[in-house]
């Protein structure tokens, strides 16, 4: 079986990248008498979305793929956005990050 797979396999499961489009996932195949059985994609451990640069916007939870984060402001400070982002297959998020709006002033309204 060696022959069929390289140094990426999990025990006697060789591993592949996905030629399926999956940025981030590679595929399980086992060998059964035989035949090839294709299992479903699994999340790549490296692979994550870029976070936000904005020093006000505070992030919560992890930037892998398949994972969600949340969004908050400085305290003061309105979230015009998304509260919520999801990071998907291909390594970017499904929205645009926020932003946080700093609170208005007397100034601002005149």
């Amino acid at each position: 079986m060696s022959r069929f797979c390289n140094s990426l396999g999990f025990g006697n499961r060789p591993v592949f990248p996905s030629s399926f489009g999956n940025a981030g996932f590679v595929s399980v195949f086992e060998l059964h008498k035989g035949s090839v059985v294709v299992k479903p994609a699994v999340p790549d451990a490296s692979a994550s979305c870029p976070l936000p640069e904005d020093e006000q916007l505070s992030v919560e939870g992890t930037a892998a793929v398949g994972a969600t984060i949340q969004y908050q402001c400085a305290a003061g400070s309105m979230l015009v956005g998304t509260s919520e982002n999801a990071c998907q297959e291909n390594q970017t998020w499904r929205y645009p990050h926020p932003i946080c709006q700093p609170p208005l002033t007397v100034q601002d309204t005149l």
